[in-house]
């Protein structure tokens, strides 16, 4: 069985509220099906305007028209994420593999689903990352 590496969530990757001079680090990530995402230990800064909200919502986009999601647990702080786990945004073709050369953005936040049947809800990260894949 294959072995997926694991992208650990830090704050030395984090590109969200980093000053102009500071360079967020940018994960390398072999090609292949998918990795292990682990934020144990982890402390998620949530904006102010959402209180003390978990998040809810992993957002993986690996480029123009490809985006995809996966629920956040409360409690929970593994996920796997391939194709098999990520649900395609409406329009998006299923993730088969991450392949060389791609450029991913990562983010991990508080999906606010709106109170009207037809509004699109609103997405509020609370850690963003980028991974080149090798």
């Amino acid at each position: 069985m294959y072995e997926l590496p694991v992208i650990v969530v830090d704050d030395s990757h984090s590109q969200v509220e980093r000053s102009h001079d500071a360079n967020p680090e940018i994960y390398r990530l072999a090609s292949g099906p998918g990795f292990i995402l682990d934020a144990t230990g982890y402390t998620f800064q949530v904006p102010l305007e959402l209180g003390d909200q978990p998040p809810n919502l992993i957002q993986l986009i690996c480029g123009a028209g490809q985006m995809y999601e996966c629920p956040w647990w409360d409690g929970k702080t593994r996920y796997v994420i391939t194709g098999d786990t990520l649900k395609p945004a409406r329009g998006c073709v299923r993730l088969r593999a991450f392949e060389s050369g791609g450029v991913l953005s990562l983010a991990i936040g508080k999906h606010v689903y709106p109170s009207h049947p037809m509004g699109q809800g609103k997405f509020h990260p609370y850690w963003i990352s980028m991974i080149f894949v090798v």
